[in-house]
């Protein structure tokens, strides 16, 4: 009996009766007839996903020995491979993939800060709309979404969660794997499992967790999204209890297929099954094919290892066929039951012309989510909403660089039409008759200079002639996200001394903090009057975070993960299991 949380759409898909159970049936037909018709070269290439690269090879998107692209977008070579594919001898649709994460053409307020939304729907409509401008512009696959749950946001990719709590993370999950599907993409569930837990927060490391918190705490997220129709499910770059997940049967085959059910496409990560040589698996690549496909991994992202190893192994007997026509089948069918073939005929120059265009619901979303997400951490004296001021000084350079506001994921989005926190507050402020100074400071001010103290003192005596000073501090989009884990949270030491200088003013301060993660604001909180997250605005979210300073808007996201005081806190989650001796201030033996 299939569980409720187990059924992936297409599985479900698969079980319904009347109309539903003959189209499966047809679509079964339409695998069997094709299958007798495949050759090896092109079974393996249906579990061959192959990435844009300065050398790619067109031609075997023509032979069928790449079943599948990523990466092309609306490059102009997008067109050479519908070319390549419409000389191929099946005409089989290709998966198209890309990291369609926050937005395409329009970027919206990340996960993590559309995680403190606590609105479902409102993350349900930003994945759709990113779906819809990703088909248009010819991608019919996302890597998305990430329902890793994590504890500890030195680990970069917690800009692409849902932050720590079991339920919301389900929650969430579910919302958008319905919004993207409704927007046209197939959708792939990461990172599977546990890639949130590594050891330090580092990127791609070690995790080491009992069972009963892997079911209870990190599965739930996946079960959600399986059930609400994920297709496929990317597995994880790290080892899970010394084992990497790439290779890893227990994990794919004993929890993943038979316990959760699960029907579609486990694909790998980038270059995953190359990587196995250097968790010291083995040095031989067609020892590292063997281990990956016969523990479940039905499909290699970018190491070309199955379109180059599984001839000699299938040849060898140490896979069998039975375990390639499955894995096959499996692609075909959600290609068929998405109906690619008609995708296909995109036309890359209509596509480019549509991508060119903003949507305007895309918009309306996205000022919408940066009122959702401006998360009020400190507000002394009720010193927010701003009101009864003339002239307000905005400080800082990541108030006015648009690549900043994108964050580390930019996809098709261009740097031309981000409203900034600087234009979206001058606007503001204009219609309240207030006018605004800007003053960029020592830049983003990520690394002390020789010229800070100078630069530092000139803006803080300039933005004293103002009634408020709102300083934008933070993160570039280059300190978040994948291999961006960080040892310290702290602001750099040149944002601190320039919230010093402004606060030693004597004029009220705002500051709003950029970024994909909790921030450490303990060396500032007692100096300024207000503090706020922004998250990475992307490209209209700072027109919804300028309506909540002004008090249009009030304040209403909350918090998806705890806020450290301290890094050395970490990991730190508000669901802790108690302890015999809970805390107490008085008595430090608790």
């Amino acid at each position: 009996m299939v569980s409720k949380f187990g059924k992936s759409a297409f599985a479900a898909f698969l079980l319904v009766g009347g109309a539903g159970r003959v189209e499966a049936d047809a679509i079964d037909r339409r695998i069997d007839a094709l299958m007798r018709r495949m050759t090896l070269e092109e079974k393996i290439g249906q579990v061959t996903l192959a990435s844009i690269a300065e050398v790619f090879h067109y031609d075997k998107v023509a032979s069928g020995a790449y079943g599948n692209v990523m990466n092309f977008g609306t490059a102009p070579e997008f067109a050479k491979v519908l070319a390549a594919w419409r000389r191929s001898r099946l005409g089989i649709p290709l998966l198209h993939g890309t990291d369609i994460i926050y937005g395409n053409r329009t970027l919206f307020v990340p996960p993590i800060g559309q995680a403190a939304s606590f609105d479902t729907g409102l993350n349900r409509a930003a994945a759709e709309q990113a779906g819809l401008e990703s088909v248009a512009a010819g991608t019919n696959w996302t890597y998305a979404p990430m329902v890793d749950l994590n504890r500890d946001p030195r680990w970069g990719r917690v800009v692409e969660g849902a932050g720590e709590d079991v339920h919301l993370a389900a929650c969430l999950a579910k919302a958008r794997v319905e919004g993207f599907r409704a927007g046209g993409l197939i959708v792939s569930a990461k990172h599977f499992v546990a890639y949130g837990f590594g050891e330090g927060g580092r990127d791609y490391d070690a995790v080491e967790m009992g069972e009963p918190f892997l079911r209870d705490r990190v599965l739930p997220p996946f079960r959600a999204a399986i059930a609400a129709g994920a297709e496929t499910v990317m597995s994880s770059f790290n080892a899970f209890n010394g084992m990497p997940v790439t290779a890893n049967g227990h994990l794919l085959k004993d929890i993943l297929r038979r316990d959760m059910h699960f029907g579609g496409i486990v694909t790998s990560d980038w270059g995953a099954i190359d990587q196995l040589k250097n968790h010291g698996l083995s040095p031989d690549p067609l020892d590292l094919t063997i281990a990956t496909f016969n523990a479940g991994v039905d499909l290699d992202m970018a190491s070309d290892f199955y379109r180059r190893h599984l001839p000699t192994a299938i040849a060898q007997g140490r896979v069998s066929m039975a375990r390639l026509d499955e894995a096959v089948r499996r692609v075909l069918r959600i290609k068929f039951a998405s109906d690619l073939g008609r995708r296909m005929h995109v036309d890359p120059e209509e596509a480019k012309a549509t991508q060119a265009k903003l949507d305007p619901r895309g918009r309306d979303i996205a000022i919408e989510m940066g009122r959702r997400t401006t998360l009020l951490l400190h507000n002394v004296g009720d010193r927010l909403p701003l009101k009864n001021v003339g002239r307000i000084a905005v400080v800082g350079g990541l108030a006015d660089s648009p690549r900043d506001h994108m964050g580390p994921h930019p996809a098709l989005s261009k740097p031309e039409d981000i409203v900034t926190l600087r234009a979206a507050i001058a606007a503001r402020a204009a219609r309240a008759g207030a006018s605004v100074d800007y003053l960029e400071a020592c830049g983003a001010c990520r690394f002390p200079s020789d010229g800070d103290a100078a630069v530092i003192a000139d803006t803080a005596t300039k933005a004293a002639q103002a009634d408020v000073i709102v300083a934008v501090v933070g993160e570039t989009y280059e300190e978040s996200g994948e291999a961006a884990a960080r040892a310290d949270l702290a602001l750099s030491a040149p944002q601190v001394k320039l919230i010093e200088a402004l606060a030693a003013t004597g004029k009220p301060v705002v500051v709003l903090l950029t970024g994909g993660r909790p921030l450490l604001v303990e060396n500032i909180i007692d100096r300024v009057d207000a503090i706020a997250m922004v998250w990475f605005p992307g490209t209209f979210g700072a027109i919804g975070a300028a309506e909540v300073l002004f008090g249009d808007v009030s304040p209403s996201a909350r918090l998806p993960m705890t806020w450290p005081r301290s890094t050395g806190q970490l990991p730190l989650s508000y669901d802790r299991l108690p302890t015999g001796r809970p805390a107490s201030a008085d008595d430090k033996w608790t």
